[in-house]
């Protein structure tokens, strides 16, 4: 009897030792340095897997500045760091923001839509210039070249020209008279 006693309490000590006592947390797999932990249920975690493969699901930052989210190409003690961050801050515009600090050269931001690439600043520092004055109603005209490009009002211009969504617009003095598809 005194043997089949000291074999449960054996067994049942081994069974309570797979779950962790309150407010101590078990690992289940292997430990990736730089990964996320993310909790696969009560009391253990595991690794959260990489940037292509991921097991994270859900991600929610509160923050009311311009960098609420950041990515930076290396750490804060660097001589030189990229920094992407992105921020919607309360009183103020949304932001996505690329910054260069240190020793770090300026870089642009590129989109790749689809297989499409976009990238900002497209030439130089601006995507392109305001140059004149603007009458309300107006429609803007590119101007320039591919190195300076420029925005100008299009007062004087009359035609009828295919917009890049293969819409017919209409111009009459400067003003869109129609868009048709």
């Amino acid at each position: 009897m005194k043997k089949l006693l000291l074999l449960f309490l054996f067994l049942s000590t081994a069974v309570f030792a797979q779950t962790p006592p309150r407010g101590q947390v078990l690992q289940s797999g292997s430990v990736t340095p730089d990964h996320l932990a993310i909790w696969n249920s009560n009391g253990v975690i595991q690794d959260g897997g990489t940037s292509s493969d991921s097991a994270l699901s859900s991600l929610g930052i509160t923050n009311n500045t311009t960098g609420g989210f950041c990515i930076s190409s290396g750490r804060a003690g660097s001589a030189g760091v990229q920094q992407l961050c992105l921020g919607a801050p309360l009183s103020s515009s949304a932001v996505i923001s690329l910054q260069n600090y240190g020793t770090a050269v300026a870089q642009s931001l590129t989109f790749i839509v689809n297989g499409q690439t976009f990238t900002l600043p497209s030439v130089g520092n601006s995507i392109a210039t305001l140059s004149g004055s603007f009458t309300i109603n107006h429609a803007v005209c590119a101007n320039g070249n591919s190195t300076t490009p420029a925005l100008i009002d299009c007062a004087g211009v009359s035609g009828s020209f295919t917009s890049q969504d293969s819409k017919t617009v209409t111009v009459v003095g400067g003003v869109i008279t129609s868009i048709a598809p």
